[in-house]
Protein backbone atom coordinates (compact mmCIF):
# COMPACT_ATOMS: atom_id res chain seq x y z
CA UNK A 1 0.00 0.00 0.00
CA UNK A 2 1.70 3.55 -1.02
CA UNK A 3 1.64 6.19 1.76
CA UNK A 4 -0.97 8.94 0.93
CA UNK A 5 0.71 11.86 -1.23
CA UNK A 6 1.53 14.96 1.02
CA UNK A 7 3.10 18.25 0.13
CA UNK A 8 4.62 21.05 1.92
CA UNK A 9 3.89 25.14 1.85
CA UNK A 10 6.18 25.65 -1.10
CA UNK A 11 5.18 22.58 -2.75
CA UNK A 12 1.69 23.81 -2.67
CA UNK A 13 2.35 27.57 -3.52
CA UNK A 14 4.36 25.66 -6.87
CA UNK A 15 0.97 23.81 -7.71
CA UNK A 16 -1.47 26.90 -6.94
CA UNK A 17 0.70 29.11 -9.00
CA UNK A 18 0.57 26.23 -11.94
CA UNK A 19 -3.08 26.29 -11.98
CA UNK A 20 -3.35 29.72 -12.03
CA UNK A 21 -0.53 29.98 -15.37
CA UNK A 22 -3.05 26.54 -16.75
CA UNK A 23 -6.27 28.54 -16.38
CA UNK A 24 -4.80 31.65 -17.96
CA UNK A 25 -3.92 29.37 -20.87
CA UNK A 26 -7.49 27.73 -21.19
CA UNK A 27 -8.96 31.05 -20.57
CA UNK A 28 -7.06 33.89 -21.87
CA UNK A 29 -7.28 37.01 -20.30
CA UNK A 30 -9.35 36.99 -16.36
CA UNK A 31 -9.52 39.13 -13.31
CA UNK A 32 -8.24 37.44 -10.24
CA UNK A 33 -11.83 37.29 -8.85
CA UNK A 34 -12.54 34.61 -11.82
CA UNK A 35 -9.42 33.10 -11.09
CA UNK A 36 -10.27 32.72 -7.01
CA UNK A 37 -14.03 31.58 -8.11
CA UNK A 38 -12.78 29.13 -10.97
CA UNK A 39 -9.51 27.69 -8.89
CA UNK A 40 -11.61 27.63 -5.31
CA UNK A 41 -8.75 29.94 -3.88
CA UNK A 42 -9.27 32.67 -1.47
CA UNK A 43 -8.71 36.21 -2.68
CA UNK A 44 -5.62 36.79 -0.56
CA UNK A 45 -3.36 33.94 -2.03
CA UNK A 46 -4.36 34.80 -5.75
CA UNK A 47 -3.00 38.51 -4.69
CA UNK A 48 0.05 36.24 -3.83
CA UNK A 49 0.59 33.76 -6.26
CA UNK A 50 -0.37 36.78 -9.02
CA UNK A 51 2.19 38.88 -7.23
CA UNK A 52 5.14 36.18 -7.75
CA UNK A 53 3.85 35.36 -11.34
CA UNK A 54 3.95 39.11 -12.22
CA UNK A 55 7.52 39.71 -10.80
CA UNK A 56 8.71 36.43 -12.76
CA UNK A 57 7.60 38.03 -15.60
CA UNK A 58 5.79 35.02 -16.61
CA UNK A 59 1.92 37.12 -16.44
CA UNK A 60 1.29 40.54 -17.70
CA UNK A 61 -2.20 42.50 -16.86
CA UNK A 62 -4.56 43.27 -19.99
CA UNK A 63 -6.53 45.96 -19.83
CA UNK A 64 -9.83 46.16 -17.76
CA UNK A 65 -12.95 43.64 -18.09
CA UNK A 66 -16.25 45.55 -19.47
CA UNK A 67 -18.77 43.35 -18.03
CA UNK A 68 -21.10 45.19 -15.85
CA UNK A 69 -20.29 46.31 -12.50
CA UNK A 70 -16.87 48.17 -11.03
CA UNK A 71 -13.89 47.28 -14.06
CA UNK A 72 -11.31 44.40 -12.69
CA UNK A 73 -7.85 44.06 -14.22
CA UNK A 74 -7.57 41.48 -16.59
CA UNK A 75 -4.46 38.81 -16.13
CA UNK A 76 -2.82 37.31 -19.18
CA UNK A 77 0.15 34.97 -19.82
CA UNK A 78 2.69 36.47 -21.32
CA UNK A 79 3.50 34.27 -23.85
CA UNK A 80 6.34 35.40 -25.11
CA UNK A 81 8.11 34.82 -21.80
CA UNK A 82 9.86 31.34 -22.37
CA UNK A 83 10.71 29.53 -26.07
CA UNK A 84 11.43 25.84 -26.66
CA UNK A 85 12.65 24.28 -30.09
CA UNK A 86 10.41 21.37 -30.99
CA UNK A 87 11.61 19.16 -34.11
CA UNK A 88 9.80 16.60 -35.91
CA UNK A 89 11.46 13.86 -37.37
CA UNK A 90 9.43 12.49 -40.07
CA UNK A 91 9.81 9.47 -42.60
CA UNK A 92 10.16 12.06 -45.27
CA UNK A 93 10.94 15.41 -43.47
CA UNK A 94 12.35 17.29 -40.49
CA UNK A 95 10.37 20.00 -39.45
CA UNK A 96 11.71 22.60 -36.89
CA UNK A 97 9.59 25.16 -35.02
CA UNK A 98 10.56 27.83 -32.05
CA UNK A 99 7.22 27.84 -30.35
CA UNK A 100 6.52 30.23 -27.15
CA UNK A 101 4.42 28.91 -24.06
CA UNK A 102 1.15 29.78 -25.64
CA UNK A 103 1.59 27.48 -28.32
CA UNK A 104 2.45 30.37 -30.99
CA UNK A 105 5.10 29.10 -33.78
CA UNK A 106 7.73 32.22 -33.79
CA UNK A 107 9.81 30.78 -36.42
CA UNK A 108 9.90 27.18 -38.92
CA UNK A 109 12.34 25.36 -40.63
CA UNK A 110 11.80 22.36 -42.50
CA UNK A 111 14.46 20.27 -44.87
CA UNK A 112 13.18 17.14 -47.30
CA UNK A 113 14.77 13.56 -46.35
CA UNK A 114 14.42 10.28 -48.71
CA UNK A 115 15.20 6.88 -48.11
CA UNK A 116 18.70 6.92 -49.60
CA UNK A 117 19.68 8.93 -47.08
CA UNK A 118 22.64 7.60 -45.29
CA UNK A 119 22.47 7.82 -41.22
CA UNK A 120 25.14 11.02 -41.36
CA UNK A 121 23.02 12.53 -43.89
CA UNK A 122 20.36 12.91 -41.61
CA UNK A 123 22.16 13.93 -38.75
CA UNK A 124 23.73 16.27 -40.71
CA UNK A 125 20.38 17.50 -41.68
CA UNK A 126 18.77 17.93 -38.21
CA UNK A 127 22.41 20.10 -37.49
CA UNK A 128 21.25 22.32 -40.10
CA UNK A 129 17.87 22.65 -38.78
CA UNK A 130 18.46 22.85 -34.77
CA UNK A 131 21.35 25.62 -35.82
CA UNK A 132 19.08 27.71 -38.10
CA UNK A 133 16.59 27.97 -35.65
CA UNK A 134 19.03 28.90 -33.07
CA UNK A 135 20.44 31.87 -34.72
CA UNK A 136 16.70 33.11 -34.47
CA UNK A 137 15.85 32.50 -30.74
CA UNK A 138 16.83 34.93 -27.92
CA UNK A 139 19.01 32.92 -25.54
CA UNK A 140 17.54 34.05 -22.46
CA UNK A 141 14.16 32.69 -23.12
CA UNK A 142 15.10 29.79 -24.85
CA UNK A 143 14.63 26.22 -22.44
CA UNK A 144 15.38 24.00 -24.49
CA UNK A 145 14.97 21.55 -27.54
CA UNK A 146 12.35 18.41 -27.80
CA UNK A 147 11.81 16.02 -30.64
CA UNK A 148 8.90 13.99 -31.70
CA UNK A 149 10.27 10.55 -33.31
CA UNK A 150 8.48 8.20 -35.50
CA UNK A 151 9.33 4.05 -33.61
CA UNK A 152 10.23 3.45 -31.05
CA UNK A 153 12.82 4.23 -28.64
CA UNK A 154 13.94 2.65 -25.48
CA UNK A 155 14.43 3.54 -21.87
CA UNK A 156 17.94 3.98 -22.97
CA UNK A 157 17.06 6.64 -25.16
CA UNK A 158 18.23 4.29 -28.02
CA UNK A 159 16.05 4.35 -31.56
CA UNK A 160 14.97 0.41 -31.88
CA UNK A 161 12.47 0.61 -34.50
CA UNK A 162 11.48 3.52 -37.05
CA UNK A 163 9.36 3.12 -40.01
CA UNK A 164 11.24 4.78 -43.02
CA UNK A 165 13.91 6.35 -40.88
CA UNK A 166 16.17 2.37 -40.20
CA UNK A 167 19.21 4.31 -40.53
CA UNK A 168 18.99 5.64 -37.23
CA UNK A 169 18.15 2.55 -35.34
CA UNK A 170 20.56 1.74 -32.82
CA UNK A 171 22.01 5.26 -32.27
CA UNK A 172 21.36 7.58 -28.56
CA UNK A 173 19.01 10.26 -29.51
CA UNK A 174 19.46 12.22 -26.36
CA UNK A 175 23.29 11.43 -26.74
CA UNK A 176 23.34 13.25 -30.04
CA UNK A 177 21.45 16.07 -29.24
CA UNK A 178 22.76 16.83 -25.66
CA UNK A 179 26.88 16.14 -27.02
CA UNK A 180 26.19 19.05 -29.91
CA UNK A 181 23.87 21.98 -27.77
CA UNK A 182 24.24 22.74 -24.01
CA UNK A 183 20.57 22.73 -23.37
CA UNK A 184 18.24 20.45 -21.86
CA UNK A 185 16.29 18.08 -23.83
CA UNK A 186 13.43 15.90 -23.83
CA UNK A 187 11.91 13.44 -26.72
CA UNK A 188 8.81 11.18 -27.20
CA UNK A 189 7.15 9.60 -29.88
CA UNK A 190 5.22 11.45 -32.68
CA UNK A 191 1.60 10.31 -31.57
CA UNK A 192 2.22 11.24 -27.67
CA UNK A 193 3.92 14.75 -28.94
CA UNK A 194 0.72 15.34 -31.07
CA UNK A 195 -1.68 14.03 -28.32
CA UNK A 196 0.25 16.81 -26.25
CA UNK A 197 -0.34 19.52 -28.28
CA UNK A 198 -3.81 18.81 -29.03
CA UNK A 199 -3.80 18.96 -25.08
CA UNK A 200 -2.84 22.27 -24.76
CA UNK A 201 -4.33 23.83 -27.67
CA UNK A 202 -6.72 22.03 -29.69
CA UNK A 203 -9.11 19.69 -29.76
CA UNK A 204 -8.40 18.12 -26.44
CA UNK A 205 -7.87 21.37 -24.89
CA UNK A 206 -9.86 21.00 -21.08
CA UNK A 207 -9.76 17.24 -21.71
CA UNK A 208 -7.94 15.50 -18.94
CA UNK A 209 -8.64 12.05 -20.04
CA UNK A 210 -8.69 10.62 -24.36
CA UNK A 211 -7.61 8.28 -26.78
CA UNK A 212 -6.02 9.92 -29.79
CA UNK A 213 -5.46 7.56 -33.20
CA UNK A 214 -2.79 9.27 -35.36
CA UNK A 215 -3.06 7.44 -39.06
CA UNK A 216 -0.48 8.94 -40.92
CA UNK A 217 2.84 6.74 -42.77
CA UNK A 218 2.66 4.78 -40.01
CA UNK A 219 -0.32 4.63 -37.19
CA UNK A 220 0.55 5.57 -33.85
CA UNK A 221 -2.02 5.51 -30.92
CA UNK A 222 -1.94 7.75 -27.03
CA UNK A 223 -3.76 7.18 -24.26
CA UNK A 224 -3.78 10.58 -22.11
CA UNK A 225 -4.62 9.82 -18.21
CA UNK A 226 -4.73 13.05 -16.37
CA UNK A 227 -3.19 15.17 -18.89
CA UNK A 228 0.01 12.78 -19.51
CA UNK A 229 0.32 10.34 -22.28
CA UNK A 230 1.19 6.71 -21.30
CA UNK A 231 4.26 5.51 -21.88
CA UNK A 232 4.58 2.16 -20.46
CA UNK A 233 7.12 -0.03 -18.77
CA UNK A 234 8.97 -0.15 -22.16
CA UNK A 235 8.04 3.08 -23.50
CA UNK A 236 6.07 1.30 -26.48
CA UNK A 237 2.54 1.79 -25.38
CA UNK A 238 -0.02 2.85 -27.95
CA UNK A 239 1.91 0.27 -30.78
CA UNK A 240 -2.21 -0.19 -32.00
CA UNK A 241 -0.29 -0.03 -35.76
CA UNK A 242 1.15 -3.04 -34.76
CA UNK A 243 -2.15 -5.60 -33.18
CA UNK A 244 -3.40 -8.31 -35.72
CA UNK A 245 -5.95 -7.83 -37.69
CA UNK A 246 -5.25 -9.73 -40.77
CA UNK A 247 -4.38 -13.17 -39.25
CA UNK A 248 -1.43 -14.63 -42.18
CA UNK A 249 -1.58 -11.30 -43.84
CA UNK A 250 0.99 -9.29 -44.52
CA UNK A 251 4.60 -9.73 -43.31
CA UNK A 252 4.45 -6.32 -41.41
CA UNK A 253 8.18 -4.77 -41.36
CA UNK A 254 8.16 -5.73 -37.27
CA UNK A 255 8.54 -9.52 -38.32
CA UNK A 256 4.44 -10.05 -37.66
CA UNK A 257 1.47 -10.63 -40.01
CA UNK A 258 -1.23 -8.94 -40.64
CA UNK A 259 -0.39 -6.11 -38.64
CA UNK A 260 -2.60 -3.13 -39.05
CA UNK A 261 -0.14 -0.85 -40.49
CA UNK A 262 -0.08 -3.86 -43.14
CA UNK A 263 -3.52 -2.37 -44.38
CA UNK A 264 -4.19 0.65 -43.16
CA UNK A 265 -1.41 3.09 -42.85
CA UNK A 266 -0.96 5.63 -45.91
CA UNK A 267 2.19 3.92 -46.79
CA UNK A 268 0.62 0.53 -47.20
CA UNK A 269 -2.56 1.94 -48.88
CA UNK A 270 -0.23 3.87 -51.38
CA UNK A 271 1.31 0.65 -51.78
CA UNK A 272 -1.33 -1.17 -52.65
CA UNK A 273 -2.63 1.57 -55.29
CA UNK A 274 0.47 0.58 -57.19
CA UNK A 275 -0.17 -2.67 -57.21
CA UNK A 276 -3.66 -2.62 -57.83
CA UNK A 277 -3.80 0.70 -60.62
CA UNK A 278 0.12 0.24 -61.90
CA UNK A 279 -1.17 2.97 -64.86
CA UNK A 280 -1.50 5.66 -61.96
CA UNK A 281 2.05 5.58 -60.91
CA UNK A 282 3.52 6.61 -57.69
CA UNK A 283 0.46 8.06 -55.57
CA UNK A 284 0.34 10.73 -52.99
CA UNK A 285 -2.44 11.11 -50.17
CA UNK A 286 -3.48 13.97 -51.81
CA UNK A 287 -4.26 11.94 -54.99
CA UNK A 288 -5.92 9.06 -53.34
CA UNK A 289 -8.21 11.54 -51.58
CA UNK A 290 -8.90 13.23 -55.28
CA UNK A 291 -9.81 10.17 -56.14
CA UNK A 292 -12.20 9.12 -53.10
CA UNK A 293 -13.79 12.42 -53.41
CA UNK A 294 -14.22 11.67 -57.32
CA UNK A 295 -15.88 8.46 -56.13
CA UNK A 296 -13.01 6.47 -58.06
CA UNK A 297 -14.68 2.80 -56.84
CA UNK A 298 -10.97 1.40 -56.47
CA UNK A 299 -9.71 4.06 -54.14
CA UNK A 300 -13.41 4.26 -52.13
CA UNK A 301 -12.80 0.13 -51.31
CA UNK A 302 -9.54 0.49 -50.20
CA UNK A 303 -10.04 3.83 -47.69
CA UNK A 304 -13.32 1.84 -46.50
CA UNK A 305 -11.25 -1.52 -46.03
CA UNK A 306 -9.06 0.15 -44.21
CA UNK A 307 -11.24 1.94 -42.02
CA UNK A 308 -12.86 -1.38 -40.92
CA UNK A 309 -9.80 -2.76 -40.00
CA UNK A 310 -9.03 0.60 -37.73
CA UNK A 311 -12.24 0.48 -36.75
CA UNK A 312 -11.55 -3.31 -35.34
CA UNK A 313 -8.37 -2.21 -33.34
CA UNK A 314 -9.63 0.60 -31.47
CA UNK A 315 -12.67 -1.47 -30.51
CA UNK A 316 -10.41 -3.42 -27.94
CA UNK A 317 -9.08 -0.35 -26.99
CA UNK A 318 -12.39 1.46 -26.02
CA UNK A 319 -13.80 -1.62 -24.58
CA UNK A 320 -11.12 -2.28 -22.27
CA UNK A 321 -10.87 1.24 -21.41
CA UNK A 322 -14.01 2.61 -21.53
CA UNK A 323 -12.38 6.47 -22.76
CA UNK A 324 -14.51 9.19 -23.07
CA UNK A 325 -12.91 11.26 -25.84
CA UNK A 326 -11.55 9.79 -29.13
CA UNK A 327 -9.45 12.25 -31.19
CA UNK A 328 -8.75 11.42 -35.26
CA UNK A 329 -5.57 13.10 -36.27
CA UNK A 330 -2.52 12.41 -39.31
CA UNK A 331 -2.87 12.90 -42.79
CA UNK A 332 -4.91 9.91 -43.69
CA UNK A 333 -7.99 11.59 -42.41
CA UNK A 334 -7.84 13.95 -45.69
CA UNK A 335 -9.69 10.84 -47.57
CA UNK A 336 -12.82 12.77 -45.66
CA UNK A 337 -16.43 11.05 -44.11
CA UNK A 338 -15.42 7.99 -46.46
CA UNK A 339 -12.71 7.08 -43.80
CA UNK A 340 -14.26 8.71 -41.03
CA UNK A 341 -17.17 6.70 -41.38
CA UNK A 342 -15.62 3.29 -42.34
CA UNK A 343 -14.23 3.67 -38.78
CA UNK A 344 -17.23 4.47 -36.79
CA UNK A 345 -19.40 1.80 -38.27
CA UNK A 346 -16.81 -0.97 -37.74
CA UNK A 347 -16.35 0.62 -34.14
CA UNK A 348 -19.80 0.80 -32.99
CA UNK A 349 -19.76 -2.61 -34.64
CA UNK A 350 -17.27 -4.30 -32.35
CA UNK A 351 -17.34 -2.37 -29.63
CA UNK A 352 -19.55 -2.90 -26.14
CA UNK A 353 -22.61 -1.07 -26.68
CA UNK A 354 -21.97 1.25 -23.60
CA UNK A 355 -18.08 2.35 -24.10
CA UNK A 356 -19.17 3.12 -28.00
CA UNK A 357 -22.53 4.83 -26.97
CA UNK A 358 -20.74 7.01 -24.04
CA UNK A 359 -17.05 7.90 -26.46
CA UNK A 360 -17.49 10.93 -28.47
CA UNK A 361 -15.44 11.05 -31.71
CA UNK A 362 -13.46 14.22 -32.65
CA UNK A 363 -11.50 15.58 -35.25
CA UNK A 364 -7.93 16.89 -34.24
CA UNK A 365 -7.60 21.34 -34.74
CA UNK A 366 -4.00 20.90 -35.46
CA UNK A 367 -2.13 19.75 -38.61
CA UNK A 368 0.13 16.94 -38.92
CA UNK A 369 3.27 18.74 -38.39
CA UNK A 370 2.18 20.02 -34.63
CA UNK A 371 3.80 16.98 -33.06
CA UNK A 372 6.72 19.42 -33.39
CA UNK A 373 4.37 21.92 -31.05
CA UNK A 374 4.02 18.88 -28.81
CA UNK A 375 8.07 17.98 -28.80
CA UNK A 376 8.41 22.07 -27.81
CA UNK A 377 5.65 21.65 -25.03
CA UNK A 378 7.62 18.86 -23.52
CA UNK A 379 10.27 21.31 -22.51
CA UNK A 380 7.92 24.01 -21.79
CA UNK A 381 5.45 22.54 -19.77
CA UNK A 382 8.38 22.48 -17.38
CA UNK A 383 8.18 26.25 -16.82
CA UNK A 384 4.63 25.32 -15.54
CA UNK A 385 5.77 23.00 -12.54
CA UNK A 386 9.21 24.52 -11.76
CA UNK A 387 7.67 27.47 -10.71
CA UNK A 388 8.98 27.56 -6.41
Amino acid sequence: MKPKNTCNQKQMRTMNSTAVLCALVNQGPTSRCSLSSKLNLDGTTITHLVRGLLKKKLIETSGFSTTTGRPRELLKLNVDAREAIGLLLDPNHIVGKVVNLGGEVKFIESVQISDNDSKDTVLSKMRMICERLLQKTYKSRLLGMGLAYHGIVNKNDILEQSAGLSVLEGINIRHFFENLYNLPFALQDTSRCLAIAEHWFGAAKGIEDFVLIQLDYGIGCTLVVDGKPLCGISNSAGEIGHTVVVPEGKVCRCGMRGCLETVASLSSIQRSFVEKYPELGAVTHEHIAELVSKGHTGAVETITEAGKYVGIALSHLISVLNPGHLIFCGRLFSMGPVLKDAIKSSLKSHTVFSSYNSLRIIDGQLEPDSAAIGAAMLILEKTFSNLA
